[in-house]
């Protein structure tokens, strides 16, 4: 039994980080080291990444995919979703933080999804619980594993109320592009009967834009 979990954009890489500290917390710290993977945590320094998520993705029996209003039509969580449905992965499962389970596209859709609720840890519960199943006489006793989350079940909703209190998600999903190209056009516009010793200036502020594009992808 192997479990990959799968973010793309901050907040969620903080969110599948809380995750694989929790299933350590709940699960034995040995088990969960050779059975779940996240990228910010499993690719070590000067290793091939991409090479190094699709293997985990391919060997991968169980997939938790961290969802929230700005990276639900990201390219990466997308890929990592349609890769995931073309390999052995049986059960690909979209963790909502921020998002609706009608905000969620295909292939993502078709999956049930758990939805992240700081006021009742009974979804997260039930997530854990079905990947116990597949851990087969390495399993834990359900209710160890409902114990055990009552009593960390605080810091974890703490840890992840917080990073989406942070500021407003539901900005996006406006497109990178149509962003980088409307936020270069208003400094064009801003330029309009500028002298020409100026230009450096539009140049910077050209560039500034496509950084903030840049760091948004």
């Amino acid at each position: 039994m192997k479990v990959f979990i799968g973010w793309s954009k901050k907040p969620t890489e903080q969110v599948a980080n809380a995750l694989h500290d929790l299933l350590v917390k709940l699960f034995d710290p040995d088990l969960t080291a050779q059975t779940v993977f996240v990228s910010s945590l499993d690719v070590r320094a000067g290793e091939k990444w991409p090479e190094k998520i699709e293997t985990a993705m391919r060997e991968a029996d169980f997939a938790i995919l961290c969802v929230t209003k700005r990276n639900r039509e990201n390219a990466w969580l997308l890929f990592e979703s349609g890769f995931l449905e073309g390999c052995k992965c049986r059960r690909i499962c979209p963790y909502l933080c921020d998002a609706t389970a009608e905000e969620v596209p295909s292939p993502l859709a078709t999956r049930q999804a758990k939805a992240f609720d700081p006021k009742d840890s009974t979804p997260t519960l039930q997530l854990f619980l079905e990947i116990n199943e597949g851990l087969g006489e390495r399993r834990r006793r359900e209710e160890v594993i409902t114990e055990n989350l009552k009593n960390q079940w605080s810091q974890f909703a703490e840890t992840l109320a917080s990073l989406f209190a942070k500021k407003d998600d539901s900005r996006d999903p406006k497109d990178p592009t149509k962003q980088v190209i409307e936020g270069i056009g208003q400094t064009l516009k801003s330029a309009t009967g500028l002298a020409k010793a100026t230009q450096d200036d539009v140049i910077d502020n050209v560039m500034n834009a496509l950084h903030a594009w840049i760091r948004g992808l």
